[in-house]
C-alpha cells in the first residue's frame, strides 16, 4: 500500500478500519463546513464510502495521521473533465499546525512522479481564509471564480479557483 510520510505525517490510501475516526471528523461542523462533498449531519453511508479502497488510477486520497492518530483527510483526484483537484479537511486540533501544507507537498510531489498531469486544481470557498493560504504557500496561482454548492452548508457559495502547473522537467 502507498504510504506517503513526512517528518510528521503519514499518508496512506483508505480502509474500513479508518470509519469510526473518519465519521467523527466529519460530524464536526466546523471541519466540513467549507468541503464541497461533505455534508452536514454527518451521513453514515457517505462516510463509508469515503473508507473504501480508492482506485489508484484515479490519484490518491486518504487519511492523514500524526503519531498514529488520524488527523484529517486529503487527496489529489481526477475524475471528471476539470482534471486533477486537491481536497483537504483536518480536525480542529490540527488547525495551525502547517499540516495541510506539509502533506500536500509530499502528496504533489507523488502525483507528478506519477500521473501525467499538467496542472492540478483546486478551489476554495471565499470564507476558507485559512485553505486559501496553504495554496499560495503550496505554489498554487488564482485562476478565476465560480459558485460551487456546499453539502454542509447546502447552498450555492462563491469560490476562488486556483491551478498549480507541472513544474519544468528537470
Amino acid at each position: 500500500m502507498t504510504r506517503l510520510i513526512t517528518d510528521r505525517l503519514m499518508m496512506r490510501r483508505a480502509t474500513l478500519a479508518d470509519y469510526d475516526a473518519y465519521h467523527a471528523l466529519a460530524s464536526d461542523f466546523d471541519v466540513v463546513k467549507w468541503t464541497a462533498t461533505w455534508p452536514w449531519p454527518a451521513v453514515p453511508s457517505r462516510t463509508l464510502e469515503r473508507c473504501k479502497p480508492f482506485d489508484p488510477k484515479w490519484g490518491m486520497a486518504g487519511p492523514v495521521f500524526n503519531k498514529g492518530q488520524m488527523v484529517g483527510g486529503m487527496g489529489i483526484v481526477s475524475q471528471d473533465v476539470d482534471g486533477p483537484k486537491l481536497g483537504y479537511m483536518l480536525a480542529r486540533e490540527a488547525w495551525g499546525k502547517g499540516f495541510a501544507t506539509e502533506m500536500a507537498c509530499e502528496l504533489i510531489k507523488h502525483c507528478w512522479a506519477r500521473y501525467e498531469w499538467d496542472q492540478i486544481g483546486a478551489a476554495v470557498f471565499q470564507g476558507n481564509v485559512a485553505s486559501r493560504s496553504v495554496l499560495q504557500k503550496l505554489g498554487f496561482s488564482k485562476c478565476g471564480t465560480a459558485t460551487a454548492f456546499c453539502q454542509a452548508q447546502g447552498k450555492d457559495l462563491p469560490v476562488q479557483k486556483f491551478a498549480l502547473p507541472r513544474p519544468p522537467a528537470k
